[in-house]
C-alpha cells in the first residue's frame, strides 16, 4: 500500500491543476468579460487580471474586445437633387462601452456579435446617405 501513495498524490495534483485550469480565466486590459451561468449574465468583469468562475457546464466566460474598431464600407456613388454624381466615403469608429447591454442586444458569439453590430451600423449609414439626395 505504501508504494501507491506516490501515484495517488500525483493523480490528486493533476486533478487539482485541471480543475484550477477549468475555473480560471484571464481578462486582458483591452477586454471586458461576462460570466454566464447557464446562459444568463451573472457578473461583468471589467478590470484586467486573473478571474475565477465555476467549471464549464455551470459557468462560461465570454470575453469581448473593447478596443476602438473602424468600420469602413465601400465608397457610395449617389445622385443629388440636381442629378450631379457625388462619391461619398464614410467610416465609423465604434467600441463596446456596456458589454452587458451589447451581449443582450445581439446574443451571439463574439465574431458573430461584431458582424451583427457592423450590419446595424450599415443600416444606420444607408439611412444617413439618403440625405444627399435632398440637396443640390
Amino acid at each position: 500500500m505504501k508504494k501507491h501513495w506516490g501515484v495517488i498524490l500525483l493523480a490528486l495534483i493533476i486533478v487539482i491543476v485541471l480543475l484550477g485550469y477549468a475555473m480560471a480565466f484571464t481578462v486582458r486590459y483591452q477586454e471586458k468579460a461576462l460570466v454566464l451561468r447557464f446562459g444568463k449574465i451573472v457578473r461583468v468583469k471589467e478590470e484586467p487580471g486573473l478571474k475565477w468562475k465555476w467549471p464549464f457546464p455551470i459557468e462560461k466566460a465570454e470575453r469581448l474586445d473593447c478596443r476602438i474598431r473602424t468600420y469602413e464600407p465601400v465608397v457610395h456613388q449617389l445622385k443629388t437633387r440636381d442629378e450631379n454624381t457625388v462619391l461619398v466615403g464614410l467610416y465609423v469608429n465604434w467600441r463596446i462601452v456596456n458589454p452587458e447591454n451589447f451581449y443582450k442586444t445581439f446574443n451571439k458569439p463574439q465574431k458573430e456579435l461584431v458582424t451583427e453590430a457592423e450590419d446595424a451600423i450599415q443600416k444606420w449609414l444607408s439611412t444617413a446617405l439618403n440625405v444627399f439626395s435632398e440637396y443640390n
